[in-house]
C-alpha cells in the first residue's frame, strides 16, 4: 500500500475549515443557554447544522443529538484517507457501551438510553451479541474483553476490576490502530497520553477506595505495559520479538 501524504487530506482540510463558520462556539452555547425557551435554543443549533430540534422532548432531543453526532463521525471516517485515524477516536463509545451493558445487567436494569451511536460498532449489534453471548460479528479483542469482564464482575463482585479489563482492551487496540498511521506519530503520541492518564485515574482512584497495593496493580500494571511496548521499552521490543498487530487481533 503507498504511503500517505499530507496532501492526501488537502479535500477534507477544505471542507473542515468551510463548516468551521458553523461549529457550536462557546459564543453560540452562551446564546443557547441565555434562550427563553427550548425552541429558541433548538433555532440556534439549527444553524449549527443539527437539523430541527424544536418541539422534541429532552429525551427525543437527545437522541437526535447522538445520531446527528455518529453520522458526522461516519461522514468523516468515509472521507479521510486512513479510516483508522477516526476510528481511534470512536473506540471510547465501544467500551462505554460494553460497560454500561455488562453492569446493567448485573444490576438488573436497562441501560439503552445511555448507549452510543459513536463507536465503530452499533449499539444493537453489541446489546444482541451480549444477550445471544454470539460475538461472531464483534472484533476480537472487544468480543473477548467483554466475555472476561462479565466473568470478572461475577466472581468478585466489583465493577473496577471489569473496568480495568476492558481498559486493557481498550488501549490495546487504540495502540494496534495507531500502529503503521502516516502520520509522524500523533496517534502513539496520543495513545501514550491517555495510557497515562488511565495510570493517574487508576491511582487516585485506588487512593479514593482506601484500596491496598495490589489493586492499583490490577488497573494500572496493564497500563504500564502498554505503555513501555508503545514506546518500544519492554522487553518483548527490545529483543525484537513484537511484531506490528492489525487492528482485528491483538
Amino acid at each position: 500500500m503507498s504511503k500517505v501524504k499530507d496532501t492526501n487530506y488537502l479535500a477534507i482540510t477544505a471542507m473542515l475549515a468551510a463548516r468551521e463558520t458553523k461549529m457550536l462556539s462557546a459564543e453560540r452555547m452562551e446564546r443557547m443557554i441565555d434562550a427563553p425557551t427550548n425552541d429558541e435554543a433548538a433555532k440556534i443549533l439549527e444553524e449549527c447544522g443539527y437539523g430541527d430540534l424544536s418541539g422534541l422532548s429532552a429525551k427525543e432531543a437527545g437522541a437526535a443529538l447522538e445520531a446527528h453526532i455518529a453520522a458526522l463521525f461516519d461522514e468523516v471516517e468515509g472521507m479521510v484517507p486512513e479510516a483508522q485515524l477516526v476510528q481511534l477516536f470512536r473506540l471510547k463509545y465501544d467500551y462505554h457501551n460494553a460497560k454500561a451493558l455488562i453492569k446493567a445487567r448485573a444490576m438488573g436494569v436497562e441501560c439503552d438510553a445511555i448507549l452510543s451511536q459513536r463507536g465503530t460498532v452499533a449499539p444493537q449489534k453489541l446489546l444482541t451479541a451480549f444477550l445471544e453471548e454470539d460475538y461472531r460479528d464483534i472484533p476480537p479483542v472487544l468480543a473477548q474483553a467483554m466475555v472476561s469482564a462479565t466473568a470478572i464482575l461475577a466472581r468478585t463482585t466489583n465493577p473496577q476490576a471489569a473496568d480495568f479489563e476492558l481498559d486493557r482492551a481498550y488501549f490495546a487496540q487504540m495502540l494496534a490502530l495507531s500502529d503503521g498511521l502516516s502520520d509522524g506519530g500523533f496517534a502513539r503520541g496520543y495513545v501514550q497520553l491517555q495510557i497515562d492518564s488511565a495510570n493517574l485515574r487508576a491511582a487516585v482512584r485506588t487512593r479514593r477506595m482506601a484500596k491496598d497495593a495490589d489493586f492499583l496493580k490490577t488497573g494500572r500494571g496493564a497500563h504500564r505495559a502498554l505503555r513501555q511496548h508503545v514506546a518500544g521499552q519492554c522487553g518483548g521490543c527490545r529483543r525484537g520479538g513484537h511484531e506490528r498487530r492489525r487492528a482485528d487481533g491483538v
